[in-house]
This record gives structure tokens, sequence and C-alpha cells, in this order.
């Protein structure tokens, strides 16, 4: 009956921790595991607990880790282990008498304690496997640090993703110097030496025996799939995790890979490496099946996270299915990620729009023949880019571009002229990062055997922290310059009122959204708009620990600045939305009527002081007000703060940005499923 005391125990404290409200515990579904886990062990059956974490990252001006109130998008690797997980506990292909607790968290919103997840998992004599999944070159430190503080509470930890697999494929332990010099310095041995286990590859069609292994108490240091990618048409599809969507802003938004692989050999990049140049796809109603369950759970917007989407072989078939569940009333709509030639493939761009692609992701990396030819990208031609984006723009198709700053040929100069002639094709958005070596990509190897730097942190690989090579024709604050330069003049508000005038009105919404997004990263978080996330939260226990800790009233005082500071930048962001939509927001006919009139002068009821302020065009005046009141306020004229035009200022500014918040609300809440 031990058990059985273990449980009520257990609730007692559990119902403590809920109540002092830390967030590990603040969901009822605790009890409901540690209930199946206290009435599985009564039953005699063999308890495994798996723990999935998606690690998140220390920022490198603080040292804090980085965690958001709300998130953008949800993993696609924890969704993709989960579903394995379900498969294999739904079959019983670990035995009838295993019974499969899975608890999973992501570190990017949630905050993540060893020390009580090790003390929940150890009840019952249960076995438990710690799980980092889709580990990230810049994510490698924090995982480091939470698989240590995991293997000191005894727990077997696993580590996964694109570092530990970038790094085998292109370092195997074959007794060579170099490669053992690479695990060195790379992170890796250090795991090894502390019984961390190493997954490298795809886990579709192997997990089972890692966790197999995990069960007898023999797991191996590395398990190495790296040149055998597996044969997804069979094996299941990712699931939706239980509650994890509420933690991110748009909680109707999904990922899924329709297929794995590239057949493109870019030197910068590894999908190809890693995922091989062979496309892989899903089956065709697995993948329609898996649409159809997320509609019903209130997910109809998706990212294709396939590479390139243009080469997966069932894309006609995928299309069509898509087409024809359209007519079922499940509706749903996507951004996919496609090279440069998408648009030349017969019907490709027909199928998808009408399947609902609204956007497209495509790397252009550059408009220098030059940088195109040194990163084996010839597919890329920018004399085709005009009627690439002509092709999109008629079917009613969004153009996202992304950019590398600190290509070989790259001067701020060229930068600078390549970011206004992007600007005069007139893409929607464009995301820039910073040129990084990333293991697995040929050259990282190259640079890793030539001898070159390569900044030792590998915290700072994130594509926007700073540059971690060394450029032939730039200084470090050259190109540091011309890539916050690219991003400030694309975004500027000069260019974001083009965008949005050219945009048709029933698309408004949903690009201003999107714009709304972008600036709010770039200026108010201060980091790359696909890697951010709603409001910075900080933790002073998850500070690194090369960093000085500080005491609660330290913390606080800091953590107080921070708001502060955060909250300033966001005000100045709203007034810069507000002076945006002033000048590119759809009129109503009653509004245009009303504007005729005032233009000619007429002395009726439409010349009160409301109207004029419903009826402005720009806010250009009143932030002129405020400068001269400052202006004034410095030489000690105080009384300005009293005069008339100061307190019509005060009022003009209130009544249009409430106009405008109360707007955006409205158009948020209107976004509901098509």
């Amino acid at each position: 009956m031990r058990p059985l005391f273990q449980l009520v125990w257990l609730w007692l404290k559990l119902l403590f921790y809920v109540v002092q409200g830390p967030a590990f515990v603040s969901s009822i579904s605790e009890f409901g595991r540690q209930a199946s886990a206290g009435w599985s062990a009564l039953r005699g059956l063999t308890v495994l607990n798996i723990v999935i974490i998606r690690c998140s990252k220390y920022d490198g001006e603080t040292g804090f880790l980085v965690r958001d109130w709300r998130g953008v998008m949800p993993s696609n690797s924890l969704a993709t282990l989960y579903g394995l997980v379900r498969d294999l506990e739904d079959k019983y292909r670990l035995g009838a008498n295993v019974r499969i607790i899975t608890r999973i968290y992501d570190e990017s919103v949630q905050i993540v304690r060893p020390r009580r997840i090790a003390w929940l998992t150890k009840l019952f004599g249960a076995r438990t496997l710690v799980m980092l999944a889709g580990v990230q070159t810049n994510q490698l430190p924090r995982a480091r640090d939470l698989a240590l503080a995991f293997r000191q509470q005894g727990l077997p930890v696993a580590i996964g993703g694109f570092h530990v697999t970038g790094v085998l494929s292109q370092f195997p332990q074959n007794g060579d110097p170099v490669n053992g010099q690479a695990f060195r310095e790379l992170g890796l041995q250090e795991l090894v030496d502390h019984g961390v286990i190493l997954f490298a590859g795809e886990a579709e069609g192997r997990l089972q025996r890692l966790l197999e292994d995990c069960l007898a108490g023999t797991p191996l240091p590395i398990y190495n799939y790296v040149f055998l990618p597996p044969n997804l048409l069979s094996e299941p599809l990712p699931r939706t995790i239980p509650g994890m969507n509420r933690l991110f802003a748009r909680q109707h938004l999904g990922t899924i890979d329709a297929c794995r692989g590239c057949p493109r050999q870019c030197k910068f990049c590894c999908i190809w490496k890693i995922q091989g140049r062979k496309m892989r796809p899903r089956g065709v109603q697995p993948f329609i099946d898996f649409l159809r369950l997320n509609w019903q759970r209130g997910i109809w917007e998706y990212f294709f996270t396939a590479d390139n989407s243009v080469w997966d072989p069932f894309w006609r078939e995928r299309f069509e299915a898509m087409i024809a569940l359209r007519t079922e009333g499940v509706k749903v709509s996507f951004l996919m990620q496609v090279d440069t030639q998408a648009h030349t493939r017969p019907g490709f761009l027909d199928l998808a729009a009408q399947a609902g692609c609204t956007m497209v992701f495509i790397g252009i990396e550059s408009l220098n023949p030059a940088n195109l030819e040194a990163v084996d990208k010839d597919q890329n031609r920018p004399v085709d880019y005009p009627s690439m984006i002509k092709a999109y723009r008629s079917r009613g198709i969004g153009i996202y571009f992304a950019m590398m700053i600190g290509l070989p040929h790259d001067t701020r100069e060229s930068v600078a002229q390549d970011v206004q002639t992007v600007i005069e094709l007139g893409p929607d958005l464009v995301s820039f990062s910073i040129v990084m070596p990333c293991p697995g990509a040929d050259d990282h190897a190259q640079m890793f055997r030539a001898g070159q730097w390569m900044e030792p942190g590998l915290n700072w690989y994130d594509m926007s922290s700073r540059r971690v090579t060394k450029h032939p024709l730039m200084s470090q604050e050259e190109w540091l310059a011309a890539y916050r330069d690219a991003w400030q003049t694309f975004y500027s508000p000069a260019n974001l009122i083009r965008i949005l005038k050219r945009t048709a009105p029933e698309r408004y919404w949903e690009m201003f959204n999107k714009i709304v997004w972008m600036l709010y990263a770039l200026t108010v978080t201060r980091r790359h708009p696909l890697f951010s996330g709603f409001i910075r939260l900080r933790d002073r226990g998850s500070r690194r620990r090369t960093w000085p800790q500080l005491n609660r009233f330290q913390f606080w005082r800091y953590n107080l600045r921070a708001h502060l500071s955060q909250s300033q930048r966001t005000i100045r962001l709203v007034l810069d939305l507000v002076e945006i939509w002033l000048q590119t927001r759809p009129r109503s006919e009653r509004e245009q009527r009303l504007m005729a009139r005032l233009a000619i002068r007429s002395r009726g009821r439409e010349n009160l002081i409301g109207l004029k302020l419903a009826l402005r065009t720009t806010r250009s005046d009143i932030a002129l007000h405020w400068h001269a009141l400052r202006q004034q306020l410095r030489q000690g004229k105080v009384w300005a703060l009293l005069r008339w035009k100061t307190i019509q200022a005060l009022a003009a500014e209130f009544v249009v940005t409430l106009s405008f918040l109360r707007t955006l609300l409205v158009a948020w809440q209107a976004r509901r499923r098509p």
C-alpha cells in the first residue's frame, strides 16, 4: 500500500505548491499524471516518465535566460517527439506492462526546475528519461547546464537536434585528431564525459530503441543515425500538445513538416547534410487527417517547416487534397518555404493559392551574383525577381524574403544598395541575418579544418547578436552597422506606409499585424523577429553561471528598470504605428464624404473638433508640438504646459491613439477561422 500513501502525500504537497503559485505546477494536469503513475504502480506496471524539453538560450548581453510571457510559434520538434511517444504508448511498443507518463516543456515560455521535475518523476519507483529536443548551436550552453543539473539528480538525459547531428555529420568520431578536437570544442565531449546521451539524426523509427535501452539501464553514449534518414510515409505525424498553444499569442497557429530534405547544396546550409538531398514526404492522407483533427481543436493557421516545399514529391496531391478539404468547411491557411524557382513549376502557385497559401518564405540571401556564386546558390537569379514577385502577387500570396548580411563580397555600402534595390522590388516582409557558419554546413567544416577563427562562445551563434567569424572586407563594427541599417531602412515608416498602401484592402489588417510584430520585436524586445516573443520575463535562478548572481533586491531593481525601459519603447512604438495607420488605413464611404466636405471648408457640423480628429491623416503636427514643448521645458518655460495648443495636442493625441487601439483590437478579435 506504500504507493497509495505516496500518492496522498504527493497530492497534499502539490496542493501546497499550487497555492504558492509556481508556474511549474499551475495546472491540475500534474495531479492526473501522478494519479495515473500511482495507479499503475499499484497494478505492478513499470512507470516510465518521459520529460521532453525545448531549451531556450542565454541572453548574451545580460546572461539571463530568454523567456517570454507569450511565444510566437510552437516548437515542431516538441510536437514531433510527442507524436512519436504517444504512438509508442498507443501501440504498446514497449510492452503491455509499461506505462508512459509524458511531460513536455517549452523553456521559451515556461520555467524548468530540474530539482522539482526530478522529485516528481522519482515517485512510485518510476524510471525516467529527460530528452532535450531540437537543440541548436546557440542553445547548447543552456542545454548543457540543464543536462548536468538533471544528471546531478540522477536522471538519464539525452540531447538531440541540429547541433549534435551537425557536428557528427561533419566530424565523425573515427579517430581523426581534427574530428576529436571539433567534438571537444563544440561542447559534445564534456556531455559524454558526464554521462549525457547524444542522439544524432531523426527520431522516427529509432526512439523505441533508445527507450528500451533506458528501461534496461544500458543506454549507449551515442546514437548516430546521421546518414540513415527514415522513410516518413509510415511514421506518425506530430501531435498537438495539450495546453501548449495557450502559451502562445496566436493560439490557432500550428506547425508541421510535410517533407524533409533539400536537393540544393548551399555552403552555408546544414539541411541537405543533416536531412539529406532526397526529399522524403509524409503521406497525403495522414497529413489531411492531421489538418482535419487540428481544425476541430481550433488550429487553422500553419507554418510548413519543410525547407523547400516545391520539391515535395506529393505537392500536387497534397494541395489538391487540401482544396477538397476546404469544400468540407476546413479552410486552413499556411506559410511555406520555397526557393526562387518555385513560381516556374507549372501549376504549383495556382494550387498553393487555392489550398490556402497566404505567404511564402524565400531565401534570396543576396543580390550580388559574386556572393551567390561563393555560397553555391546559383539557382538564385536576381534578374528574375520582378517576374517572381508579380507571379505571387497576382495570386494573392505575400512574399517574405530572407537576406544574409556579411557574405564574402559584402561591404556596408553594397549592403545598403542591396536593401534599396529590395525595397524597389516590393516584397511584403524581409528578414535579415548575420552570416554564421553552422555546424553541419560545409563552410563551417572548411573553416574549422583550415584553423580559421570562429567565436568560441556558442551562445552567440544565433545569426543576430554579433559576428562569429572575420569578414574579408568589413570590420566587426561595419558588419554590425550594415546589419542594423538594413533593418532600419526596410522597416522605416516611409517604406511601411508604401507597403500598406499597395496592400489589397481585404488583406490590410493581416499585413498590418505582421508589421506590428516585426516592429515590436525590433524596437521593444530588440531581438530577431523569428526568435522573439511578447513581454520578456526574467528569472533570478536561471542566470548563466558565468555571470554574477544577483540577490533579490538587486534582481528586482534590475528587472523593474528593464520593464520600465521596455514600456517606454512600447509607447514610442504605439505612436509610430498610429502615424502609419493614419496614412494608410482604409477609409469608409462616410469618411470619404466627410473629408471631401472638409476639403471645401464647409461650415456644417463636420467642422467639429472631434470630427477633425477622427478624419486626420497624420500626427506629424502633434509630434512637432511635443518637440517644441520639450525645448521650452528645457528653457524653464513651465507655463507652456498650460497653453491652449498643448491642451489641443493632448486631446488630439488621446483621441487618435484611443481610436487606433480600438480599431486594432476589433481587427484582432475579428480574425477568426475562415
